[in-house]
């Protein structure tokens, strides 16, 4: 009838011969603050802004459990991460952490796929244009994979001991409509001594603008 086990109300009882008085209990609820397993700290937050921009300077691609990585090799957090139900665990403290401290995460493909779709169903089809850019190595060669033997001194030296040079180039797509399409343009041009480790480095605004 009071929604309590026999045992609760036994145990009030008791108490209540024996004290002559009635101790009122504080609802059940999880009020309190718990402790996070992620340093709350400018030094872990320096840590963090300092990791995704390096990343994001090369468009490498983080999650959060990257960012948990980079907390246990610093030193910020301790994670056994060949126990599946710790890493998990320590997971999911990074993850609010990272919510908690506004991080976001990026959506541009949702974007990009929801702007298409007007595009292509624009009257008349609106005309695209397909941008992108790459590089080959002077030496590139798709046998690099291929089966040698590394006893055979002579085949090791007639392997190429420098990449050579980067060839860069830069292409444009037009796309008139969804049934045809035509190279726009097209340029390529090999860079000089001295290299960007990233080859996105040689496509600087100068250059695009020209």
């Amino acid at each position: 009838m009071l929604g309590r086990s026999v045992a609760v109300v036994r145990e009030v009882w008791r108490q209540y011969n024996a004290t002559n008085t009635i101790i009122t209990a504080a609802p059940p609820s999880n009020r309190k603050s718990h402790e996070s397993r992620v340093p709350d700290t400018k030094l872990v937050l320096a840590l963090i802004q300092n990791f995704l921009r390096e990343k994001r300077s090369t468009r490498l691609r983080v999650v959060a459990k990257d960012v948990m990585l980079l907390l246990q090799e610093s030193g910020q957090i301790e994670v056994g991460i060949s126990n599946d139900r710790d890493s998990a665990a320590c997971l999911s403290f990074v993850q609010k952490c990272l919510v908690r401290k506004n991080f976001q995460r990026g959506h541009q493909l949702d974007k990009y796929v929801k702007e298409m779709i007007v595009a292509i169903n624009f009257t008349p089809p609106r005309q695209i244009l397909y941008i992108d850019e790459s590089f080959i190595h002077h030496h590139y060669t798709r046998a690099k994979d291929s089966i040698f033997d590394p006893t055979d001194t002579l085949a090791i030296d007639l392997k190429p001991k420098h990449k050579g040079r980067r060839l860069c180039f830069i292409a444009g797509i037009m796309s008139d409509d969804p049934e045809s399409a035509h190279i726009l343009g097209l340029h390529t041009f090999a860079d000089g001594i001295k290299q960007t480790t990233d080859y996105h480095g040689m496509f600087n605004n100068s250059y695009f603008t020209k």
